[in-house]
């Protein structure tokens, strides 16, 4: 059921979050020598540092303390120009119902929170994730701040929709967006081929056992 794979998806979510949670050095960097995105990440820097006039390209790693979020308490915020123009629940592939019923004293935390933090982020035009602490409902903390590209993770907006450029880009009403329902196969428009076939095997299991 859809019930059924919402609540595998969030297991596998907090599962996956506390996987990354370290004591000391050690841990850190073996998660990081395994992780793909930093890979990436770092390859990206490498191919930067070695563009026509760029002299120096520094790689810096941030250490964060760990801080626990409760589910469907994590969202996206997009800001174009300086000017906040739309957020997301993260991650976008599980339904919170707590979040549908939280939906606008949530919504009405997030842009006063973008006003506290606006002048302290030498961009115009990023992407910062921020969350409700479970002792701490009323006011968000920052997580990270992300250039915005095309290749950041737009969450529950589609960089492909025109109507949701528009949205991004402030030329159209700021917009908060949240899965409001329960659907079927949520998983695919995320996860890696691996999880996509084990969400379809475990989908198919439960049809067997009926």
């Amino acid at each position: 059921t859809d019930k059924s794979s919402n609540a595998e998806l969030l297991g596998l979510y907090e599962a996956a979050s506390e996987s990354l949670k370290v004591t000391n050095g050690a841990e850190a960097l073996e998660i990081i020598s395994r992780s793909e995105k930093f890979k990436d990440n770092l390859q990206a820097c490498i191919n930067a540092s070695r563009h026509p006039g760029v002299k120096k390209f520094p790689v810096p790693v941030l250490v964060c303390k760990w801080l626990p979020i409760p589910p469907g308490r994590q969202f996206r915020g997009f800001v174009y120009q300086g000017k906040l123009t739309a957020a997301s629940q993260c991650p976008s592939y599980i339904y919170f119902k707590e979040l549908g019923d939280k939906k606008l004293s949530i919504e009405s935390l997030i842009k006063p929170f973008f006003e506290k933090i606006k002048d302290l982020i030498p961009h115009k035009s990023y992407v910062f994730d921020a969350a409700f602490l479970a002792d701490k409902t009323s006011t968000p903390v920052l997580l990270n701040v992300l250039p915005l590209h095309k290749g950041v993770n737009t969450q529950l907006f589609n960089l492909s929709s025109s109507e949701d450029r528009k949205i991004l880009t402030g030329k159209a009403p700021y917009e908060f967006r949240y899965v409001k329902k329960l659907g079927p196969k949520l998983h695919n428009k995320v996860l890696s081929p691996f999880w996509k076939t084990f969400f379809e095997t475990r989908e198919e299991q439960r049809k067997g056992s009926k």
